[in-house]
């Protein structure tokens, strides 16, 4: 069930956001791109299963449309640190009781919906590794 993630919940997990939303860019990342993605997320102390959760359940779900067509205006550079912080407000503050539950019982998991995000995500979990990020 998703929760509205307090104040001091939602800033630890900022930074984690916010480098998770740049695998969500319309457009195609160099492999420069890539490790200086995992190196953020590495700087972030979260597990690689945590940051997977995270990209299932919290950022996938309304970061999604940005990659798969169907954002009227997809961003196609950068989500900065209060995009990402502006969006997952909105989307928490949006749902009520029975959202939440439909939210919850009909998601599907972006990483199996989505083949781009899935490679993009293979790619940083490899860089993540490298940089001993514990699984």
């Amino acid at each position: 069930m998703i929760q509205r993630l307090s104040t001091v919940e939602i800033q630890a997990k900022l930074p984690a956001w916010e480098w998770l939303a740049a695998l969500f860019i319309d457009n195609k990342l160099s492999e420069s791109e890539y490790k200086n993605i995992a190196f953020h997320l590495s700087q972030t102390n979260y597990s690689i299963s945590s940051l997977e959760a995270m990209m299932t359940n919290e950022i996938g779900p309304i970061f999604i449309n940005n990659i798969n067509g169907k954002a009227p205006f997809p961003e196609t550079v950068v989500f900065t640190r209060n995009d990402v912080l502006e969006i997952m407000e909105r989307h928490y503050d949006r749902l009520n009781g029975i959202n939440r539950f439909l939210l919850t019982a009909f998601q599907a998991d972006p990483l199996k919906k989505n083949k781009t995000l899935k490679q993009r995500w293979s790619i940083v979990k490899n860089e993540l590794h490298k940089l001993g990020v514990p699984s």
